[in-house]
């Protein structure tokens, strides 16, 4: 599996290093090093984006929970700020 995740990675990283390179040599070199920032950074956080979000849409929870463990003035100030917040 690492053997799969390594090759996997390089593979991936290839096109990026082609295209960063392309860049450079035509000139625009802080394209190319902003893309080198810029490309991973977007795949980070667009997949994780995208996995906690499907994670998201599977738990089902109610909004707000309910609190049975204190007292009524509490549920209604709780309440309350959940309101103010939204």
């Amino acid at each position: 599996s690492l053997l799969g995740l390594t090759l996997l990675a390089w593979g991936n990283s290839v096109g990026d290093l082609i295209t960063n390179i392309a860049v450079a040599r035509a000139g625009l070199s802080d394209m190319a090093i902003a893309g080198c920032f810029a490309g991973p950074t977007f795949n980070l956080l667009v997949g994780m984006g995208l996995s906690f979000l499907s994670k998201a849409a599977k738990v089902r929870t109610q909004f707000p929970r309910p609190c049975t463990h204190v007292g009524r003035a509490k549920n209604v100030v709780i309440a309350a700020a959940d309101e103010v917040i939204r």
